[in-house]
């Protein structure tokens, strides 16, 4: 097999690297679907190019084969990680989809594209094109005996990491949710009351219940801009 130029070869695998990390993230397919793969494999493509990593011999198809398998699964286990917050923002907005009985693929599709929209107009994007930046120099392409000093410490900081998830998906869900339980509370509470409430309750409960729902998340997306944003853009709230 023709040896590849060095650089050519370390471009190659951090493509790969990039395009895994990418493809594992949740949220984005909801917004883009299919395009989502295309969009991956060419925004891997120009990280690698744009990060110009050290060069890499690799002379044979077993080393090539190696390789990759290596950068696939140092790809996944990042994206694993970084796709955490994008995780709780799905968890979040179906909890509340279900709140509000509505089937929740709009509703995702919404707070998806609405979280998008805030992390870029607050530049939350720019420390991940920094990672994307340096990512190369810390974890080089091919050469995973200099990984573990790097991969260590974040493999040991993934219970906080899966802390951070769970504690963002109850912030972004319980507006809606405590919402939605106040006023159903309260309802049911009127229509225990005299028989003439009972009919009432029925008729303007689920719109009430409904109507608090949107008005809380609305106010969430408000007050709270950044943790929708975080969630976005793989940046863990804290």
């Amino acid at each position: 097999m023709a040896e590849a130029p060095p650089e050519i070869a370390a471009a190659v695998l951090l493509g790969v690297r990039w395009f895994v990390i990418l493809r594992v993230q949740p949220h984005w397919p909801v917004v883009l679907g299919r395009l989502w793969w295309p969009i991956a494999l060419a925004l891997g493509a120009c990280v690698a190019v744009a990060a110009s990593p050290a060069g890499v011999v690799l002379d044979s198809a077993t080393g090539w084969a190696t390789a990759i398998a290596g950068e696939l699964l140092l790809g996944g286990g990042i994206g694993v990680v970084v796709s955490l917050p994008g995780y709780a923002l799905l968890g979040a907005t179906a909890a509340s989809a279900g709140a509000l009985r509505t089937a929740p693929g709009p509703l995702v599709r919404l707070a998806v594209s609405v979280s998008v929209v805030a992390a870029l107009s607050l530049r939350l994007h720019h420390p991940a094109l920094v990672v994307a930046r340096d990512h190369a120099d810390a974890l080089p392409p091919g050469r995973p005996e200099l990984w573990l000093p790097s991969v260590g410490p974040l493999m040991q900081s993934l219970p906080l990491h899966l802390d951070s998830m769970l504690l963002l998906a109850l912030t972004l869900a319980t507006p809606v949710l405590l919402s939605v339980f106040v006023l159903r509370a309260a309802v049911a509470l009127v229509g225990s009351g005299p028989t003439v409430a009972k009919p009432l309750s029925e008729a303007v409960g689920p719109a009430l219940a409904t109507a608090g729902a949107l008005l809380a998340l609305a106010a969430s997306w408000s007050v709270y801009p950044v943790g929708w944003a975080r969630s976005a853009v793989g940046v863990a709230a804290g």
